[in-house]
């Protein structure tokens, strides 16, 4: 009967209610399963209160409560529901101003490391979706993905999310963890750590073809990682020759024509020229633009930037500073976008340099 008066006054919000009557059970019956179960729920209760209002301390004591009943282990449901509260505690706690976010990141990994989610599972991944959110902010982050394990992802965590308004996030929470683990790594500086993850990153970019950005930093690892351009540039090739559609490859390749203006502004050209979203080319637009300025091409510059321009008024984001600085200068007023701009044979340049180890010409990077 407890069982049924505490589920009545929970679902009516009679928190105080709920506790006394299955704290009286509790007491009454302390080697009961029955009664420390509906005390834990009522607790859960108490922590799904506090998670809504962001409050760490009210949060604590009601989950320390559970902990004292030592029931944790086998019970699936209250892991789950726990793996909830404590992701709603971090997304409302950290949009307080005056949150300490290294605190609030100390404390839920402590509270994370006491449940037992099922692996992999929709509520572990959504609790590891909370933790991404403080990667910027927690400098606990990395344990906590050592912690997790990648190998818990689910092939859902590699799908793209929609939002309400029916935009779609060009990258997934799994991309987004493999590109923080990544960036963690090179700023680290340790090349053995980096070049061991390296065929990690290889493996999901392979499973997962349309994870962009872990392609770029394998090929940033690459040309960073080598030591010089002939090197990188014989790694990178096969590789730049299955994906020489997306824009990214060109990016990187770019960066390896240290030698040759010419050839690094022709794969900045094919990079823009390969279809892909725009929201994905705004800083390779920037660094072709400061080329062709650089070479007083002036229509072709005003080109590029017109286009970032464009793109940023239609979703309506702010423009960089380097655009802003440029477009209110009076070479970019006074030229003429419709004028001719330099020629560059981007193709002939590009698809030679793709196929440099192939023509005997890797000697030359």
């Amino acid at each position: 009967m407890a069982h049924i008066t505490i589920k009545t006054l929970l679902s009516v919000g009679n928190l105080k209610g709920a506790y006394n009557t299955a704290i009286e059970e509790y007491r009454n019956n302390p080697q009961s399963k029955y009664a420390a179960n509906n005390l834990a729920w009522v607790m859960d209760a108490y922590c799904k209160a506090s998670a809504r209002k962001g409050n760490i301390d009210d949060f604590q004591k009601a989950f320390l409560e559970i902990l004292k009943l030592h029931i944790l282990e086998n019970n699936y449901a209250l892991n789950k529901a726990l793996a909830w509260r404590l992701r709603d505690l971090i997304m409302t706690a950290q949009n307080n101003k005056d949150c300490d976010k290294q605190y609030l990141g100390d404390f839920a990994f402590i509270i994370a490391k006491k449940l037992f989610p099922r692996k992999p599972s929709l509520h572990y991944s959504v609790l590891f979706n909370a933790f991404l959110s403080l990667r910027n902010d927690w400098n606990g982050f990395i344990d906590f993905c050592n912690w997790w394990d990648f190998n818990n992802f689910r092939p859902e965590d590699f799908e793209h999310p929609k939002l309400p308004n029916g935009y779609t996030l060009p990258v997934s929470m799994a991309e987004s963890a493999y590109i923080a683990y990544t960036k963690y790594l090179l700023k680290e500086n340790n090349d053995k750590h980096i070049l061991d993850y390296l065929p990690i990153l290889q493996k999901v970019h392979e499973q997962h073809p349309d994870t962009n950005y872990i392609g770029y930093y394998i090929a940033k690892i690459i040309l960073i990682k080598t030591g010089n351009c002939n090197k990188a540039m014989k790694i990178l090739l096969p590789f730049a020759r299955k994906k020489q559609n997306q824009f990214w490859i060109w990016d990187i390749l770019s960066q390896a024509q240290i030698n040759n203006k010419e050839k690094r502004k022709a794969c900045l050209i094919r990079a823009v020229n390969c279809k892909t979203k725009e929201e994905f080319l705004t800083n390779i637009r920037i660094k072709l633009a400061e080329m062709q300025y650089a070479d007083f091409d002036f229509v072709g510059a005003k080109r590029q930037l017109s286009t970032i321009v464009e793109y940023h008024n239609q979703i309506n984001k702010p423009l960089p500073y380097e655009v802003k600085k440029y477009i209110e200068e009076p070479w970019f007023i006074n030229t003429d976008i419709k004028g001719k701009a330099k020629y560059t044979n981007y193709k002939s340049i590009t698809e030679d340099i793709l196929n440099a180890d192939i023509n005997g010409k890797l000697k030359e990077y």
